[in-house]
């Protein structure tokens, strides 16, 4: 065999290599391209999976939020029942007091005139008892005013009388005549009209008590004979 007829054998053997090569890494981006898409895919699943997941976690967590919704509702209407029984039993309660009160007050206010009637009648009924003692001691206090003034007048009476008697003394002592003891002394004359008189005298002057000179005092004038 020639080299000619070598190198044509060679050539297209070297060719079909090439080819197979050229295949095979075509076979080998398909495969890399294929696992890059199955990796994609397996990742694109994976988050798919997780997003139902999580889909499924948020529509449980929907799920519980309405129940717990539900049961606050629930709370909540209860809580307004108890205020509703609770205000109505107060208002109720509220209602029957001031029904009370008012009832009270009602029968205070009918009992009040005739309480104030009663004490009316009995304060006239003390007026009209006093009534007569006062007037009789109003009665007794003029009579005693009248005496108290007749008193007055005899008294003014029994101190001028007295100032009488003994300015008529003065006047009676200074005129009676000297006479001449025995022993040459000189003492005035006694006689028994003097004497009378001056007795008389004093016993006026007595009665009228110290209110004659109206000033507490009783003083007189009489000669010591």
């Amino acid at each position: 065999m020639s080299p000619v007829d070598t190198d044509d054998m060679i050539f297209p053997g070297k060719y079909a290599l090439e080819r197979v090569d050229e295949f095979q890494a075509r076979i080998q981006l398909v495969e890399n391209s294929n696992e890059s898409l199955l990796s994609a895919k397996e990742q694109q699943a994976q988050k798919i999976s997780d997003l139902e997941k999580s889909l499924k976690d948020q529509g449980d967590a929907l799920t519980t939020l309405k129940q717990e919704n539900t049961i606050l509702r629930e709370s909540l209407a209860q809580i307004r029942a108890s205020i509703q029984q609770l205000a109505k039993a107060k208002l109720e309660t509220q209602q029957s007091l001031f029904d009370n009160n008012f009832q009270q007050f009602r029968e205070s206010l009918d009992k009040k005139p005739k309480e104030v009637e009663w004490k009316l009648v009995e304060r006239n009924s003390v007026i009209e008892g006093l009534r007569l003692p006062l007037s009789n001691i109003a009665k007794t206090v003029e009579s005693r005013k009248k005496e108290i003034v007749n008193e007055k007048e005899r008294l003014d009476m029994y101190t001028k009388s007295h100032n009488m008697l003994s300015n008529a003394w003065i006047i009676v002592n200074q005129r009676v005549p000297m006479e001449t003891n025995s022993d040459g002394s000189t003492v005035k004359r006694k006689n028994s009209m003097v004497g009378e008189d001056q007795g008389s005298a004093k016993r006026q002057s007595t009665s009228a008590g110290p209110e004659a000179t109206g000033d507490g005092s009783f003083t007189s004038t009489h000669g010591s004979d």
